[in-house]
């Protein structure tokens, strides 16, 4: 039921010179296609845009350790959207069964404990990571990326959130003048 709004939105963006669309939650993954195809900048709605790219810096027989709010709320038809035909090289970690982080995923709580969500977090990679043969930690929800360093100690992995998306996706449509030498 968002998607008018979202196109409606970005295209109001566009007009007003922005020179490229990003959104923060992972689950906007879901309209990634549709904006695509009605805007003439470059769209980013989801950190798991960066999944191929991050897949293709690994070892082949390493996977993506994605930790995301709603494990079950990733979908196939989602993932196709950003480009993930094969998610094989994926491994999910959902938050929803956690205490502090699951109680704001259900909205039974407003207000959370930031040093109990950063401990269910990082217990979380260190889980994946203990598990799973990974190259790298991706944080699919925008809520995650105040805990990516501490992730980054904890199981010694590339972390990307989508800050790391912004930065790539600003670097490339905001180029600064070289400054060194040739």
């Amino acid at each position: 039921t968002l998607l008018e709004d979202f196109i409606h939105a970005a295209q109001e963006l566009e007009r007003e010179g922005v020179r490229a669309i990003s959104g923060a939650c992972g689950y906007f993954a879901n309209f990634q296609k549709e904006l695509a195809e009605h805007l003439s900048v470059p769209v980013f709605m989801s950190a798991l845009i960066q999944a191929p790219w991050i897949k293709a810096s690994l070892k082949s027989d390493q996977k993506i350790g994605v930790i995301c709010a709603k494990g079950d709320s990733v979908t196939p038809k989602m993932l196709d959207a950003v480009g993930i035909t094969d998610p094989s090289y994926l491994v999910f970690k959902g938050l929803e069964d956690t205490k502090e982080f699951g109680a704001l995923v259900h909205c039974t709580k407003f207000e959370f404990n930031n040093a109990a969500v950063r401990k269910e977090v990082v217990n979380a990679a260190k889980k994946l990571a203990e598990e799973n043969n990974l190259g790298a930690i991706l944080l699919e929800c925008s809520d995650l990326p105040p805990y990516a360093a501490d992730i980054q100690r904890a199981v010694n992995l590339p972390v990307f959130d989508y800050i790391s998306l912004h930065n790539w996706m600003h670097h490339a449509v905001a180029q600064k003048r070289y400054q060194g030498f040739v």
